[in-house]
């Protein structure tokens, strides 16, 4: 009797350390959904490449998640160069926005250039390294709330390498963004055009219950 009462006592303890060990890997993935519903509720800045030229690459950053009518973008350009090359301020520049119908394109904000030497003529001013550049939009007033908007620009560059200055090169960018209402004061929550704080809730939720479950076997299985 002793000796059953032992082996069943064994297999109770055995069935409870294998619950409570399920129970904690359950807990860590429902921490884990829970932090990626959070991360996906926030916003995150986008990245396109706009040109990858023998001197270096032009990439577009920071792209907002949609656009509001009348609105002024600033939106940043990162410039990263090859070791030894460089661009040059004279012949970089923004050529137009093509659409949205009715919206424009400002000039080029570039930082203050380094100025070389150029014997007779006047000094050319050159950008080396990893820098930002801003681009100015503004965008028309007669925006379509719910509706895709599409930024369609021209850029141009010009650059070189110890080796070899390059003739100037106009390069296109192409991003469609969803329009929302005039009102930057709405939060992503009352933004129509924004879904991803949904699906955040829904796991946030999903995962407090998850483990509100968990807690509550884990519990009536030690008794």
């Amino acid at each position: 009797m002793r000796q059953a009462q032992g082996t069943k006592r064994l297999v109770h303890e055995r069935l409870t350390s294998r619950r409570k060990s399920t129970a904690r890997s359950l807990l860590r993935s429902v921490v884990l959904l829970m932090l990626w519903g959070l991360a996906s509720g926030q916003e995150q800045s986008a990245l396109v490449q706009v040109a990858k030229e023998p001197w270096g690459d032009v990439f577009l950053e920071d792209i907002p998640r949609h656009l509001s009518p009348g609105e002024t973008l600033r939106l940043r350009l990162r410039f990263v160069l090859e070791d030894g090359g460089h661009l040059q301020v004279a012949g970089t520049e923004s050529v137009g926005l093509l659409a949205p119908p009715g919206g424009s394109m400002g000039p080029l904000e570039l930082p203050e250039p380094e100025p070389i030497d150029n014997g007779e003529f006047e000094p050319i001013g050159i950008l080396r390294g990893t820098f930002d550049a801003f681009l100015p939009i503004r965008l028309p007033e007669d925006l379509s709330a719910g509706s895709l908007c599409r930024l369609d620009g021209r850029l141009r560059f010009r650059g070189g390498t110890e080796e070899e200055i390059y003739l100037p090169v106009t390069r296109r960018f192409e991003i469609d963004l969803p329009v929302r209402v005039s009102d930057h004061s709405l939060s992503p929550a009352e933004d129509p055009t924004d879904h991803r704080w949904i699906l955040g809730v829904g796991l946030v939720s999903l995962g407090l219950g998850a483990a509100a479950w968990t807690l509550w076997r884990s519990r009536r299985s030690s008794r």
